[in-house]
């Protein structure tokens, strides 16, 4: 489903040879093939980083929330022996050093349960909070609602108050 809704919004055209070329919609997949090319069956571990221009069709029009050109940026990890540890390890420096950076607020987005579960785990919190954003997890409103709360002065003084729970 991804592949096709992406395809829709990739930009195509022919060569003078009839060729059908794009502009890069997205640096994972030439990452995946790079890999693959390197290690036929891709049984092999390795991490890449990539930063590029890509390009997008904006339906609408393009703005500053979904530009038609972009910078992505990003890390491939393959073949580890402990994926979520794995991509635990490869996000921490990275949310300490925009922590570091200067943003007040920034955002990381994790679709994966078992990574988001790691990253609980590595974040100093009380258990109660982790069954709690766990439990909200596949509910983005009521996800932001319960970070908030626990968050909030009242419900981190409350919540703090019990961290041998």
């Amino acid at each position: 489903m991804v592949g096709e809704a992406l395809r829709a919004r990739t930009y195509v055209f022919t060569d003078p040879d009839g060729e059908e070329l794009c502009l890069r919609p997205d640096l994972t997949v030439p990452t995946c093939r790079l890999h693959l090319a390197r290690h036929p069956g891709g049984a092999v571990p390795a991490r890449y980083c990539y930063n590029g221009p890509a390009f997008r069709y904006q339906p609408g029009g393009a703005d500053s929330a979904h530009p038609r050109e972009f910078r992505q940026a990003g890390i491939e990890s393959f073949a580890a022996a402990d994926r979520e540890q794995d991509d635990a390890a490869v996000l921490a420096p990275h949310r300490r050093g925009a922590a570091r950076s200067g943003p007040e607020q920034f955002q990381l987005r994790i679709g994966d349960l078992g990574l988001f579960s790691a990253l609980l785990e590595a974040l100093p919190m009380p258990k109660r909070w982790r069954r709690r954003l766990r439990h909200h997890f596949w509910r983005p409103e009521a996800f932001r609602a319960e970070l908030a709360r626990l968050t909030s002065r009242g419900g981190a003084a409350s919540s703090w108050a019990c961290r041998a729970s």
